[in-house]
């Protein structure tokens, strides 16, 4: 299910919130679990250049299986921002974008020991 959010602004933001039946597929059941998914893209101008904070931040519940084991509760934040590189240089906006993205992972995967918390660089080319 989608709830599309109006705020002022985004040229979009959404609320995305999906279940999974587990049971059904090869391999250890398990318990039925739900994700949250917050995204969206806010674009903004500073002088000539135009850039967007885009990105999204999902939960997704853990779940335990009948193999005994448990997948923890994971959280994943990916938040980025995009320079319209193409737009700035070459007059073709909505092209090339270069950026910085934060990538902030708790219980990567599910695995309750694994964190991660990065910072990449970003570059994406639409033709």
């Amino acid at each position: 299910m989608r709830i599309a959010l109006d705020l002022p602004g985004f040229a979009f933001a959404n609320l995305d919130v999906s279940g999974y039946l587990q049971g059904s597929s090869p391999g250890p059941d398990e318990d039925d679990a739900y994700q949250i998914d917050f995204n969206w893209a806010l674009p903004f101008e500073l002088g000539a250049a135009r850039f967007s904070l885009e990105g999204h931040v999902e939960y997704i519940r853990g779940a335990g299986h009948d193999a005994g084991g448990r997948r923890a509760s994971w959280v994943l934040a990916q938040p980025q921002l995009r320079l319209d590189l193409g737009q700035l240089l070459f007059d073709r906006a909505d092209r090339l974008f270069l950026g910085i993205e934060y990538q902030y992972w708790r219980n990567k995967l599910g695995d309750a020991d694994t964190d991660e918390s990065v910072a990449q660089a970003l570059l994406v080319w639409r033709l």
